[in-house]
């Protein structure tokens, strides 16, 4: 149940992750791998898994028929055209990066029932990276979360995600920043539902409607 003291465990844990591997350019040496492993996506890699055609865009709309408003389709095609450019711009600058999840679902995130006695546990690895930390966030509260339960909760939440980086040693990445990277996530969350089928699934258009 996602009371607000849950929320906050979960901001709390992933920013205890975040800030240990902060700004660690040998990320693949420090985890135990093969140091010539590169954890950095390359442009070819970020801009080969986040663009999409306009006949793809095309059809991703179709499916919508009248659901879609003007207004909202026309955010769409502007976040498919605009969001693989300024995720390379910002991935391109090599600061403030870190070790992220990748894929942190409500199954990967084991909240303790007594936070006195346990902290928030983050499982299933497979899929993690150096990244923007605070996309793991972006990828997390706002699949699952309406928006008015966002805009009610995120920013409070965010503010105390940077906080928690900050006391912990995170230096240089100031809270405009980190709010700029927490909204280019969530664009990018738009800009990944072009490749699910909305009405898949009733959880498919639960997740694209709070996108």
């Amino acid at each position: 149940e996602y009371t607000l003291p849950v929320s906050r465990q979960i901001v709390d844990g992933f920013a205890h992750v975040h800030s240990l591997f902060w700004g660690d350019n040998q990320l693949g040496l420090s985890l135990g791998i093969h140091p010539e492993d590169d954890l950095l996506p390359s442009e070819d890699d970020i801009r080969g898994n986040f663009t999409y055609s306009s006949s793809q865009v095309d059809s991703f709309l179709t499916q919508f028929g009248e659901c879609l408003s003007r207004r909202d389709q026309s955010i769409i095609r502007r976040v498919s055209q605009r969001y693989p450019d300024l995720l390379w711009s910002r991935i391109s600058e090599e600061t403030n990066l870190t070790l992220t999840h990748g894929d942190p679902h409500t199954l990967n995130i084991l909240v303790p029932k007594d936070p006195t006695q346990h902290q928030v546990s983050i499982v299933d690895w497979a899929t993690y990276m150096q990244w923007i930390g605070v996309h793991d966030l972006a990828n997390h509260f706002p699949v699952y979360w309406h928006r008015t339960v966002r805009n009610a909760m995120e920013k409070d939440l965010l503010r105390r995600y940077h906080t928690q980086l900050c006391n912990r040693g995170v230096v240089g990445y100031d809270w405009n920043q980190c709010w700029y990277d927490y909204r280019l996530g969530v664009t990018g969350q738009v800009n990944r539902r072009i490749k699910h089928a909305p009405f898949n699934s009733a959880v498919g258009l639960w997740i694209c409607d709070n996108c």
